[in-house]
């Protein structure tokens, strides 16, 4: 899942609302950082990078943030390391994290 699949709309995602500009990546982390199962990897200007670990088989996959200046917008993706098919749990992944987030910037999306 990301928010820059291009044409492919079954792999697409809204990127997240920043209203704090880049200040929003900041927070942002928080919200990563406190879901099941996830941890923060690497933070380094514009892009945050972590790994969230399935329930069961504990499988990696990659979580990525970039915030993109140009339309103050978080651009995000979720992706599966192994395999083809993830029964959509890097799309539940991100919306979930969406909803945490509108929480944090006061219900805005």
């Amino acid at each position: 899942m990301s928010s820059e699949s291009g044409t492919e709309a079954d792999k697409l995602v809204q990127p997240f609302q920043a209203p704090d500009g880049r200040d929003a990546l900041t927070r942002l982390e928080n919200v990563v950082a406190a879901w099941p199962r996830t941890a923060v990897v690497s933070r380094s200007g514009d892009y945050l990078y972590a790994e969230s670990t399935s329930l069961v088989w504990r499988f990696k996959d990659d979580v990525e943030f970039r915030f993109d200046s140009a339309t103050s917008a978080i651009e995000a993706r979720s992706a599966s390391r192994l395999g083809k098919g993830d029964l959509g749990v890097n799309r539940k992944r991100i919306e979930g994290m969406r909803a945490a987030w509108a929480k944090v910037i006061g219900g805005a999306r």
